[in-house]
């Protein structure tokens, strides 16, 4: 979400951090026998890591470098001008796709 403050004009990105703020809520609000996940293929580097490679605290510029070069094998020249990590994973109504919450069944 602090990534994509920086374009808080436009009327996508509102709706977008609205979404994610969902999301985040939900998570929150979970008890001991409940979790939110993150799933289906590419859930992607910075949401599994905990965006660490986006914290200059934790990684040096060089480091960063390989990390994007290396999470992207062969598709980083085509991905170049996009920020790492990048994700298209929303449908046509803004909805982020593969969250999933969890409850434990007593059965």
């Amino acid at each position: 979400m602090e990534f994509w403050l920086k374009f808080i004009s436009e009327d996508s990105v509102k709706e977008y951090i609205a979404k994610l703020e969902q999301i985040f809520n939900v998570a929150n609000s979970c008890s001991v026998n409940e979790c939110v996940l993150r799933i289906g293929h590419g859930s992607g580097y910075s949401f599994i890591s905990g965006n660490l490679v986006n914290h200059p605290q934790y990684i040096s510029d060089e480091d960063y470098t390989s990390i994007v070069n290396t999470a992207r094998p062969g598709n980083a020249k085509n991905y170049y001008e996009y920020p790492f990590p990048k994700s298209r994973r929303i449908d046509e109504h803004i909805d982020l796709l593969g969250f999933v919450k969890i409850i434990k069944s007593h059965i």
